[in-house]
């Protein structure tokens, strides 16, 4: 969920610079973009925090492809240093937010298998 925020902020806030770029007129009022970052970086950074729990109750499998998700998760969360660098610089980037969208559809469909799996591996533990 924090992605998702990211991502709509930070394209809000390219997209005002850009204005603000173009027309030389302060940009519109918008999200704040610092607040959904940290929001972004608190959540990215509480996942890995998870695995040495996770350890205790699930297999192997199970706990590796959460930890595949939490690096994907933490790239696309780095993808928006770019985005700030590009916006800044005055460079296009748009195919940056474009990559974070397909990591994020990634990551939604990976929790959403991983879940799957983790709830009948939990239901059904190995021995």
């Amino acid at each position: 969920m924090a992605l998702d925020r990211a991502l709509h902020v930070s394209r809000e806030a390219a997209e005002a610079e850009d204005h603000h770029r173009t027309t030389h007129r302060p940009p519109p009022p918008g999200p704040e973009w610092v607040a959904a970052k940290a929001r972004l970086e608190d959540s990215v950074d509480a996942l890995w925090f998870r695995p040495s729990a996770l350890r205790l109750y699930a297999d192997a499998e199970t706990v590796d492809k959460a930890e595949s998700l939490m690096r994907l998760a933490r790239s696309a969360a780095d993808a928006f240093y770019v985005v700030a660098d590009a916006v800044n610089q005055g460079y296009p980037y748009a195919h940056h937010h474009e990559s974070i969208e397909g990591k994020l559809n990634a990551l939604k469909a990976g929790i959403s298998e991983w879940s799957a799996a983790a709830a009948t591996s939990l239901g059904h533990p190995s021995e």
